[in-house]
């Protein structure tokens, strides 16, 4: 399975999976956060905060458990901003 992790294409499709996945989840985070600048949120917005922030970090350990070891850092690459 190692040798799979060092594929080339296995590595660009799983790289941009995980992109997708996590960007939905932190799309929601920051816009609590930015609610948070302003009126703040409800006690279920807080919740479901919580739940999405806990959630995002239990992907991250998934993704984490499986590519220890490889030496390969899994995490999608960051926008870059454009001036």
């Amino acid at each position: 399975m190692l040798r799979d992790h060092h594929d080339g294409s296995h590595m660009t499709g799983f790289t941009s999976a995980a992109a997708i996945a996590l960007r939905r989840v932190q799309e929601k985070l920051d816009a609590h956060r930015e609610q948070m600048k302003g009126p703040g949120l409800s006690a279920s917005e807080q919740s479901r905060y919580a739940q999405l922030d806990e959630l995002k970090s239990e992907i991250e350990a998934e993704y984490d458990r499986y590519w220890r070891g490889s030496g390969i850092d899994w995490r999608p690459l960051a926008p870059i901003a454009k001036g």
